[in-house]
Parts: C-alpha cells; sequence; structure tokens
C-alpha cells in the first residue's frame, strides 16, 4: 500500500472483516485536500459550494459547511439536508430540472433560470445557467439557456449570476470558448456578481488548478466572484472500499476471486483500484476481482496479473467517492455496508 497516511493504513490494516463490506472514508485526508485548495480563496476571490447531491450526509455536509462552503442544491429535499446548518448569509446555488419553486428569505441564494419553459411560469430568478455546448451533435448538455436566447430575459436587472457547467478533459480549451459568452453576458447584464464555472475540476492537482485559476483572472474581472460547485472530486484519495473474498473460482486463464459486496451498490460512479493485493510471478493469469451478485459486469477491477488470494482475505480499494455513499443500495439479497468517518 502507498505510504500518505499512516492513520488510515493502519486503521485499515486492523480492520477486522465482517460479513459486510465497509465504506471509509478519511476526514483527515479530506481536510488536508480542501485546506491546501483554500489557499486560493482570497487569493483569487473565489467560492466553494458543494453539491448536495455529491454526499448526502449530515455529517458531511457540516463537514463542509465548517470548512467554508456554500451548498449547490437541486430541489427542495436537498434543501431540506443543509436548513439546520447554513446562516442567512451562505452561499446557496439552486440548480436543477428547474428552479426552486418558493423563494427563501435568506440573503445569498442564487435561483438560476435552466430552461426556457421556466422563463414566464411566474418563478423568481436571479441568475441564469448558460448552455455552452453548440458545435457537435454529440457534444451537448441538457441543461441551460442557449447564449443566443439571453434576449428573451426580461428582468436583466435582476440577474446577478451566470453559469457554465462543462466536463471537458481540457479545461483550458473550453475557457477560450466560453470567455467569449461571458464578454456577451457582461455587456448584456451590468449587475453581475457571480460567474459559476460548475464542478468536476481536479483541485487535487493543486499546479493545474491554480494555471486555470490564473487563466480565469486573465479574462474576469477580480471584483466579479468565482463558483466552483466541486464534488466527488475531493475525495479521489480518501475513500476506501473495505471487503473479504467469500468464494474462488478458475476458468481456463482466469482467476475469479468473489468479494462481499456489489459494485454497483457500493461504488456507483467510483473508479476503484485495489491497493492491498499480492502479486504472483506467474504472469499466465488474468485475476477478475467480482462482486457477489448474479450480474455478468458485477465486476470491480480485471487485472492481467496472477493474484494470491484465500477464502475471507482482505481486499481494499482506494477511490470511493461520495456518490458511491448517495447511491448505496441493497441488491440481490446483498447487505448495506458499513459506512465509517475517519477522523
Amino acid at each position: 500500500m502507498k505510504k500518505k497516511n499512516i492513520d488510515i493504513e493502519q486503521f485499515i490494516k486492523d480492520y477486522q472483516i465482517k460479513n459486510v463490506p465497509a465504506m471509509v472514508y478519511d476526514l483527515k485526508q479530506l481536510r488536508s485536500n480542501i485546506d491546501r485548495i483554500l489557499k486560493f480563496k482570497f487569493k483569487y476571490n473565489i467560492e466553494f459550494v458543494f453539491p448536495v447531491k455529491a454526499f448526502p450526509n449530515h455529517k458531511i455536509l457540516q463537514f463542509f459547511y465548517d470548512c467554508g462552503f456554500g451548498f449547490d442544491v437541486a430541489n427542495e429535499n436537498e434543501f431540506a439536508l443543509i436548513e439546520d446548518i447554513i446562516k442567512k448569509d451562505t452561499l446557496i446555488s439552486c440548480n436543477g430540472v428547474d428552479i426552486i419553486s418558493k423563494k427563501k428569505k435568506y440573503n445569498n441564494i442564487i435561483y438560476n433560470l435552466n430552461s426556457i419553459s421556466s422563463l414566464n411560469n411566474g418563478n423568481f430568478y436571479n441568475g441564469i445557467r448558460i448552455n455552452s455546448y453548440k458545435k457537435m451533435k454529440t457534444d451537448f448538455s441538457k441543461f441551460g439557456i442557449d447564449i443566443n436566447k439571453t434576449n428573451l430575459i426580461t428582468n436583466k436587472e435582476d440577474i446577478v449570476s451566470i453559469g457554465f457547467h462543462f466536463y471537458d478533459e481540457n479545461k483550458l480549451k473550453k475557457l477560450k470558448f466560453i470567455f467569449k459568452n461571458t464578454k456577451k453576458c457582461f455587456d448584456e447584464f451590468k449587475n453581475l456578481k457571480y460567474v459559476n464555472f460548475g464542478g468536476n475540476w481536479n483541485v487535487l492537482n493543486y499546479h493545474l488548478f491554480e494555471k486555470q485559476l490564473v487563466e480565469i483572472r486573465k479574462n474576469i474581472d477580480s471584483n466579479i466572484k468565482i463558483i466552483f460547485e466541486v464534488g466527488e472530486n475531493w475525495f479521489d484519495n480518501c475513500g476506501y472500499l473495505i471487503t473479504k473474498v467469500i468464494g474462488i473460482n478458475e476458468i481456463s486463464n482466469k482467476k475469479i476471486f468473489y468479494i462481499n459486496a456489489v459494485k454497483d451498490s457500493v461504488a456507483k460512479w467510483s473508479v476503484l483500484k485495489p491497493i492491498n493485493l499480492k502479486y504472483e510471478k506467474d504472469n499466465n493469469y488474468v485475476t477478475i476481482i467480482s462482486g457477489c451478485s448474479c450480474y455478468e459486469k458485477d465486476v470491480f477491477s480485471v487485472l492481467n496479473k496472477s493474484v494470491n488470494l484465500s477464502m475471507d482475505d482482505k481486499v481494499v480499494f482506494v477511490g470511493l467517492n461520495g456518490y458511491s455513499y448517495a447511491w448505496c443500495k441493497e441488491f440481490n439479497g446483498s447487505i448495506s455496508p458499513e459506512v465509517i468517518f475517519y477522523d
């Protein structure tokens, strides 16, 4: 196991495996991830809002609030999860298929217009989500207003925020295209206070993220606050799944090890990597680490190496994120995992 956090490594090593898998989140490492990036908050005049959907757990939501985050919510149910946490001036961004219909009595909520149908339905909005996908038929987002239809907005004086949510791997290349749209919006909406660049930013790549911030500040006045809605990326190196081997099979050159977990039940939307395996010199075998359901694609890892595992051995994965917690469920007779917040 790669040395990075002696405490969590010792905890995982000493953890007594049970009949149910364990989802472990290292809050010490999470805090370290956040603290490193929060240094940019004042340097570049940015704010982070945490998407409630990314980890709908009260302890985690309180954790991010205590770190100085606002929140992104999509509906009344998500707002209810943070209502006893936030204060009147907490930054809230409402982004859903439709905006929250009833205006809350809070000082710092951005209600984002998200679709043409919401223009004339009587709901209040003071932000606009701009759809930045235009060129390719297969390159699109289903959310946001076409930049060429912002002229339909009649309450331009109320608009304090514009948002661009995009998931391109080459963020810098996409930003160059988006800056053309921000210029148009600055000309059209005179009371803008925020530009929201959405989620899926690799904040753990510290130097790349600052490079992107520098590029943003070259194109957007420093008096305009930048919002990021980063969720799952905070957890890339602090979420673990602990399982045990409950069955072994061998078919042709394939060794199959069944573990006491179902991938879509405990690791949905996570990219997991096994970190405690003992590899053998014989590379003629393919090792398959399989879930315990009857679904053929319930597979955690396929490795082009031979692995030495026995019944009841512990198999540990890293890469578990908060969405896996949000999607966690029982399936095909599987048992709900134990959830551990290590702090």
